[in-house]
């Protein structure tokens, strides 16, 4: 029956939620104690304009969605997006795949910092790493949102490192990504709000 599958779904998404607050709550903040409050959000409808790459969700801030800028991201923990407009019972979420979104990244040990921008389909590239870092990085390595944000919850991951490239003509490496969150099938979503624990 109908109420069987959704009690399923629920019962499903309440234990996604325990475990990716879980997973959080673990991750430290350069010694600074934070956690997090995660929003569990449906996904109304998907925005594939020229201009901007939107979706809507089902809450807002009479779900208690902060008007600041947050961090979405999906099941798997992956980013998403951002926050983007806040109504009283919905969310406008900037997806990642927009060519106006960027988000700081860096490496699992903290070591290489760059900026990740967004290219076409799923790929995007890392911009401002120095020439330095590349012996320390290989393709597959994943790279995460970095603590600095204010918006990003550190150690979202973001995508993989498909191609490295050291061109002479440039200062910097020409780094490929590929966005881990598949874009196209979501329908549920997590808004991550980074608190501190006093």
């Amino acid at each position: 029956s109908q109420l069987k599958i959704q009690l399923e779904e629920n019962r499903f998404l309440n234990q996604r939620l325990k475990d990716m607050q879980e997973y959080y709550s673990y991750i430290d903040n350069v010694g600074e104690k934070k956690t997090n409050r995660l929003i569990p959000a449906k996904v109304l409808n998907h925005s594939f304009s020229l201009s901007s790459k939107i979706l809507t969700l089902n809450v807002g801030y009479n779900n208690g969605v902060p008007n600041k800028y947050k961090a979405v991201i999906n099941y798997d923990g992956n980013l998403v997006g951002r926050t983007y407009f806040v109504s009283k019972n919905t969310t406008q979420v900037h997806k990642i795949n927009d060519k106006n979104f960027h988000v700081f990244v860096q490496t699992k040990d903290n070591k290489i910092k760059g900026q990740f921008t967004y290219k076409n389909s799923n790929r995007g590239i890392i911009e401002s790493v120095s020439k330095k870092f590349e012996k320390q990085l290989s393709i597959g390595d994943t790279l995460f949102t970095s603590f600095s944000s204010n918006i990003y919850a550190g150690n979202i991951p973001v995508a993989q490192i498909i191609s490295i490239n050291n061109n002479p003509l440039k200062h910097e490496l020409d780094i490929a990504v590929e966005i881990l969150a598949d874009l196209h099938t979501l329908s549920n979503v997590f808004i991550v709000e980074w608190l501190s624990l006093h």
